[in-house]
């Protein structure tokens, strides 16, 4: 006769080990998101958007087949689901929506000569505060930003500025505009005859803009 206290014992160890593969899995993806991040912040290397989601996608394929043998893991389903409405939002952008990486970007340049021509982020916060700089020639810059929010900070200079969401918030100075497929401009007056200008291009896929003045 077989002993209860052996079959408890063999169904405990088996929840104990179906219970411990779920978070294993997911302490293992954090690590390799945070030695991602902090590698991208110390400009070892860029961390794409396009490149990491797909591939965490394949991470907990891969985790779930390992883990089929006990069961269903509800957790790596949830996560599945996420990143696959991810990938898929993802193949119906642009193809450039996601580049320049993941994570926080301040820009902040003081002079003509350091300033980009283009500000670019797939994933995060992007901030461009071109206040400090003093126009001697005229200033053509884009944001291109995939998900997030992108910050622009202006000086009271002649302007022209055009932004654009695909679905998310746009905050012009005191205009704010929202929903799907949203654009909105704004010129200085007397924008044309100005010796010296700023000419700034706006794009986020899915977030908000936000344009202040200082």
């Amino acid at each position: 006769m077989t002993d209860i206290r052996e079959v408890q014992r063999g169904t405990s160890d088996l929840q104990a080990d179906r219970f411990s593969f779920g978070p294993i899995i997911f302490g293992i993806a954090l690590m390799l998101a945070g030695l991602s991040w902090i590698l991208d912040r110390l400009d070892v290397m860029e961390v794409k958007a396009s490149l990491v989601i797909p591939l965490a996608l394949v991470a907990v394929g891969v985790a779930l087949m390992i883990g089929a043998y006990d069961g269903i893991h509800g957790g790596l389903v949830a996560a599945g689901v996420v990143l696959t409405l991810i990938v898929v939002m993802g193949s119906v952008t642009p193809l450039d929506a996601f580049r320049g990486g993941v994570g926080e970007r301040l820009h902040n340049p003081t002079a003509i000569d350091q300033v980009d021509k283009a500000y670019r982020l797939g994933i995060g916060s992007l901030q461009v505060d071109l206040s400090e700089v003093n126009l001697t020639s005229d200033v053509v810059t884009i944001g291109e930003l995939g998900v997030g929010e992108l910050l622009l900070i202006v000086p009271d200079v002649p302007l022209a500025i055009t932004a654009q969401v695909d679905a998310g918030e746009i905050i012009m100075f005191d205009e704010v505009l929202s929903g799907t497929e949203v654009a909105n401009s704004y010129i200085s007056a007397g924008f044309e005859q100005a010796d010296e200008t700023m000419t700034i291009d706006l794009d986020v896929f899915l977030g908000s803009i936000k344009v202040v003045r200082r």
